[in-house]
């Protein structure tokens, strides 16, 4: 079957622009709901419960990064090149096959977290074990979900691919919320764990239903064909660097709700929640440059490779300095509309913001390592720098709680970033730093 042509830079760079437009969109749009849940949690659970449930949360997460076996990435680099290549039935094998081994490892994990908190439930809060077996139950859902949307996003659908993620699962949640306090009834973090639950079960039946129609509509294969081998090499990096990402990222509420207390989780957990706004233009832009650099690195064009990197940069330069700024002005401020006590996350905020916009500023650093086939050298980064942070955390937390967390992302984003620009420019040849975005970009 002959090749699809591939656009103009003209159109890759439309493309990029109204892809990344929408998705940063759906994301403020989270973001404002993650607020307004965040509000609404720290008044109706109090700064202790709050901090056992985003321990909950964060172990969710975690494992969530196992269960989906790196496939959502490996899914992005092979259904877009697939598909321009005319191999529908290889694009729609991929998606089949991720689909059946992301469930059974979603049931899998969901049964060891279960398994492990109620053999920890000794040395745990108790009201800690109960949230975690209450996410326990939704996690091979959210697996699910996390496939059909990563699916819609390969499609080059990003917003609805982001929409059930980012948005609707929010807005439920937040719905249940604000019917609870509407109706004075006074919950705890079990139910809320529920109630979040309830937001992943929406979020699922949505992507399902648009996943189903776009399948039918861009992939009309009769069959499908499998290349195993191949994938499971591509995806098992990819899931290595996604839980070491995750681990650096992630883990930080659950260390401290059981090495320092759940007061500095919850402490943590707001101020980490303010400085990742910085990351909303990143995950905007990197959502939708995946496809676009898999498809360009399929076509052999360097120089259209560079300039979508250059073009990332900018967007990521133009968002993310005058934010940082306003966030440490400000934060004294915004961190008290959480409680008084929210007040003392300051620090914490500072570093995570400054760490948060060395990363934006790298640009996308790990979609070009990962899409272009660099797999093992990104692995060896994440490997390493997660050792680092929880190194750190170990030495830190313990003392300085939620500062001495907030101070080992930092150190550990200071060197992912510095790392990955350099892998980026010696692997693939790209520059994909702020610097690229001060210099003459290539015409578009």
């Amino acid at each position: 079957m002959p090749e699809a042509p591939v656009p103009p830079l003209r159109t890759i760079k439309d493309r990029l622009v109204r892809g990344g437009s929408g998705v940063f969109g759906l994301r403020v749009g989270a973001m404002g709901l993650g607020f307004f849940v965040d509000l609404l949690l720290t008044n109706g659970l109090g700064l202790f419960e709050y901090g056992l449930f985003s321990a909950g949360v964060s172990c969710l997460t975690l494992l969530l990064s196992v269960g989906v076996l790196g496939m959502n990435g490996a899914m992005l680099k092979i259904v877009p090149s697939e598909g321009m290549r005319g191999h529908h039935d290889l694009a729609r094998g991929m998606i089949r096959w991720s689909s059946r081994r992301m469930t059974i490892a979603g049931f899998v994990l969901a049964l060891g977290m279960a398994t492990s908190a109620w053999l920890l439930r000794p040395f745990l809060n108790p009201v800690l074990v109960r949230v975690l077996l209450v996410l326990a139950l939704f996690l091979p859902l959210q697996v699910v979900a996390v496939h059909r949307q990563s699916v819609l996003t390969a499609l080059k659908h990003p917003v609805l691919g982001q929409f059930p993620e980012q948005v609707l699962r929010w807005a439920v949640f937040a719905l249940s919320l604000l019917v609870t306090a509407i109706a004075g009834v006074q919950i705890d973090a079990v139910q809320v764990a529920w109630m979040y639950g309830g937001g992943i079960v929406a979020g699922l039946l949505f992507a399902h239903r648009w996943q189903s129609k776009q399948l039918r509509l861009q992939l009309p294969a009769s069959r499908v064909r499998f290349e195993s081998n191949a994938w499971w090499w591509l995806a098992l990096p990819m899931c290595w660097n996604t839980v070491m990402r995750m681990l650096g990222g992630r883990a930080d509420p659950f260390l401290l709700a059981t090495m320092h207390g759940p007061d500095s989780a919850a402490l943590y957990a707001i101020a980490d929640r303010l400085a990742s706004l910085l990351q909303l233009g990143l995950m905007a832009i990197g959502v939708v440059v995946a496809p676009l650099i898999a498809e360009r690195h399929a076509a052999g064009d360097r120089r259209e490779l560079q300039a979508i990197a250059t073009l990332a940069a900018k967007g990521l330069a133009i968002y993310t300095l005058p934010l940082a700024a306003a966030l440490v002005v400000t934060g004294p401020w915004i961190l008290r509309i959480f409680g008084r006590d929210f007040s003392s996350a300051y620090p914490a905020l500072v570093l995570l913001v400054a760490g948060r916009s060395l990363m934006c500023m790298a640009g996308c650093v790990g979609y070009l390592l990962s899409m272009t086939g660099h797999h093992k050298p990104l692995a060896a980064v994440m490997t390493t720098t997660a050792a680092i942070k929880l190194g750190l955390n170990l030495v830190l937390i313990p003392t300085f709680g939620n500062v001495g967390a907030a101070w080992a992302t930092f150190c550990s984003l200071l060197i992912t970033s510095l790392w990955l620009a350099a892998l980026v420019r010696r692997r693939v040849g790209l520059d994909s730093t702020l610097l690229s975005a001060m210099r003459s970009a290539p015409a578009c």
